[in-house]
């Protein structure tokens, strides 16, 4: 309530209530302009904790998202390295649909290594992958679409 004192109000919280100190003479004017300054406040502190709160729900979903998405990386760079050499230099981006359940609805080459031969074992890696299932705040909206660059 920090606005409330730059705004010359005096209100003090007790319990559950907040309890004013206007001056004994005080007309319905600036009774009226009391309460105004007291909602507006009231009403940018709780936006000012629904976006504190909203910005900590975001942080938590990315930091889930790293996790998830570097396990799937994991995973696919295991099969991936388990064929044949390859030059390092290369890579490829591939796209992934996953449910719920961690199954692979569809994948797609969003970005050719340019050698198709590593394309082809990229692609073969994803038919040989079950991935875990998708963490509850990933999978409010499936199927959970990721683009993820794999390198030999």
């Amino acid at each position: 309530l920090g606005d409330v004192y730059k705004r010359q109000l005096l209100v003090r919280p007790l319990i559950n209530m907040c309890v004013f100190s206007p001056p004994l003479i005080i007309n319905k004017g600036q009774v009226d302009e009391m309460f105004d300054i007291l909602d507006e406040s009231l009403t940018e502190v709780q936006d000012t904790l629904l976006l504190r709160k909203l910005k900590e729900q975001e942080s938590r979903r990315r930091s889930l998202e790293r996790q998830y998405n570097s396990l799937l990386y994991e995973q696919l760079r295991g099969q991936i390295n388990a064929g044949p050499q390859f030059d390092k230099k290369l890579s490829v981006a591939i796209e992934i649909q996953i449910e719920l359940d961690g199954s692979v609805s569809a994948y797609r080459i969003k970005e050719s290594s340019g050698t198709k031969q590593f394309d082809l074992v990229v692609m073969t890696g994803m038919k040989a992958i079950k991935f875990p299932r998708l963490p509850q705040e990933l999978g409010e909206n499936p199927p959970y679409i990721v683009t993820i660059r794999i390198q030999p």
